[in-house]
């Protein structure tokens, strides 16, 4: 699981312009600070503030269901990123299209900031895991199924 960083690569585009406001949804003009995207297999946190991150720490976990049984994993390995720029993405988790279907997966990213001080943001378990998901809007609201812990 090799540490990837990309600079200015992912812009964020409202819903509401999204694939020609089809559906129409509601006007949300509001930028996220920091955000989840993929590309292609690999997930990417994105720094959108104008902070560079002290450190950036993940761990990953997952379950299964099958019948009445349930199967957790969780990640021993995760990513760990030092001085995180503004505008970074830095790559926090590795999907497979095939067999990470049937599992629910979450992420939980640590962050220490100058700023905003240390703070855990963990997803809720999502099938096949998450392809795009705000953690953290510029009007300091959470994203709507992230759970944010401040230290």
């Amino acid at each position: 699981m090799p540490n990837q960083r990309l600079q200015s690569s992912f812009k964020w585009i409202p819903l509401h312009l999204r694939n020609s406001g089809f559906p129409p949804r509601k006007h949300d003009m509001r930028m996220p600070i920091f955000w989840l995207t993929r590309k292609g297999n690999d997930l990417f946190f994105v720094n959108d503030s104008d902070e560079t991150l002290d450190l950036v720490t993940t761990e990953s976990g997952s379950f299964q269901t099958c019948d009445d049984a349930v199967m957790g994993i969780s990640s021993d390995e995760g990513y760990r990123y030092s001085d995180v720029k503004p505008h970074e993405a830095v790559k926090v988790e590795e999907y497979d299209d095939f067999y990470d279907t049937d599992f629910l997966l979450q992420v939980s990213i640590f962050v220490q900031s100058k700023t905003r001080g240390n703070f855990l943001m963990r997803t809720l378990p999502q099938k096949g895991g998450v392809s795009e998901l705000v953690l953290f809007w510029e009007t300091d609201e959470t994203g709507k199924i992230v759970y944010f812990e401040k230290e």
